[in-house]
């Protein structure tokens, strides 16, 4: 859409917005891409490690388009929120920095969604870890992310439901949520986080490490795979030592 565009000349100076307008924006499946080129221009020297040149910190979208189904956007989201309202009924479960509530999309889709206190620093820190985390990898083993929302007073993140809760109710929880896991669902369920941990030690492009595995964290779909959940404390580790962290952090 932009050739040659120079965020640098664009924006005048440093920290500041920039509003910008497109027309016949394809959207596929609830999800908008944007990719960013490198234009094969600027510095070809190796500097040492740091920031060189212009950094796009954020990106934030305003859509003025009508789905499918003829409503618009907005109508869409109010009939969503408007029946759900974070009813005590739909709560699932109580997490480090807020509640997770169960609620539905306008599609009938069955989400889970976590809410943060924006008065917290430690939930602002969550929520940002989550978004730069959580959404940039793809795994079974992992909870996937649909989205999130900033909006007012409102920290929001949206992930998939899972519809047997977390590890640690079914194995500790109150008589009636327990689950009877025979010993080859257990190895299953151990062998689901391996193998999500082997993702993120090995396999991802990004090489990050959890900080805070524990059996509330570990959360069960129907079919009782195991998935990680909670990237709240986990870190990027750019070192090749990625198994090996000093600082204590996590679940006494």
């Amino acid at each position: 859409m932009l050739k040659d565009f120079n965020i640098m000349e664009k924006a005048g100076g440093v920290g500041k917005g920039i509003t910008m307008n497109f027309t016949n924006i394809i959207v596929n499946s609830n999800t908008l891409e944007i990719s960013l080129y490198w234009a094969g221009k600027g510095t070809i020297d190796v500097h040492q490690r740091g920031l060189n040149g212009p950094l796009i910190s954020a990106i934030t979208i305003t859509s003025n388009f009508s789905t499918h189904t003829g409503f618009p956007v907005g109508a869409v989201v109010g009939i969503v929120i408007a029946s759900y309202d974070f009813s005590p009924i739909n709560k699932i479960g109580e997490r480090w920095f807020g509640p997770v509530y169960k609620g539905v999309l306008a599609d009938g889709k069955m989400i889970a969604i976590k809410q943060l206190s924006s008065k917290s620093k430690q939930g602002n820190r969550e929520f940002v870890n989550e978004i730069g985390l959580i959404s940039a990898l793809q795994h079974p083993n992992l909870v996937k992310l649909h989205g999130c929302c900033i909006e007012g007073k409102e920290l929001l993140l949206i992930y998939e439901y899972m519809e047997n809760n977390s590890l640690a109710r079914a194995l500790f929880g109150r008589e009636l949520s327990r689950l009877n896991l025979d010993w080859p669902t257990r190895k299953r369920i151990c062998l689901g986080i391996a193998r999500g941990l082997a993702y993120l030690h090995e396999e991802s492009r990004l090489k990050i490490v959890h900080r805070d595995i524990k059996a509330t964290n570990i959360l069960l779909d129907k079919d009782l795979n195991a998935k990680i959940s909670d990237f709240g404390l986990a870190k990027l580790d750019e070192d090749e030592n990625t198994h090996i962290n000093t600082r204590i952090a996590g679940t006494v």
